[in-house]
């Protein structure tokens, strides 16, 4: 039986060169996130479209655990604001991803953010 050692050794290795993937010419530079989320009382978030555009199909999808809400907002326009009430959610435990699409590009966009203290705000980053 050959030792491990022995038996690299006996078998060249290809090299590997950086590949390009196809799609990477193809990717957009990144954006910054298009929400702003204003915390009132304990268990309510204010989620604004700060962007410059509407956004399609938007929707916000609550979890814990198991326990799991999703709201359906359809567009929202800029400057557009969306309540959750978010009361039988453990702020500890929870998180909240807002899905959307950009209207031209048919591309669908993720964010995500956990509930922190009272009257905090959460602006988007890239």
């Amino acid at each position: 039986m050959l030792s491990p050692n022995a038996a690299s050794a006996s078998v060249p290795v290809p090299s590997v060169g950086i590949m390009s993937h196809p799609t990477t010419d193809r990717l957009s530079p990144a954006r910054p996130v298009p929400w702003r989320v204003d915390h009132l009382y304990d268990t309510h978030a204010l989620v604004t479209n700060v962007g410059g555009e509407p956004l399609d199909f938007v929707r916000a999808l609550v979890r814990t655990g198991p326990d799991r809400q999703s709201h359906h907002w359809g567009q929202m326009l800029p400057g557009e604001t969306a309540e959750l009430c978010l009361c039988r959610f453990d702020p500890e435990r929870t998180a909240v991803t807002i899905a959307w699409f950009r209207p031209g590009d048919g591309g669908e966009f993720a964010w995500c953010f956990g509930l922190s203290e009272p009257g905090e705000t959460t602006a988007g980053r890239q």
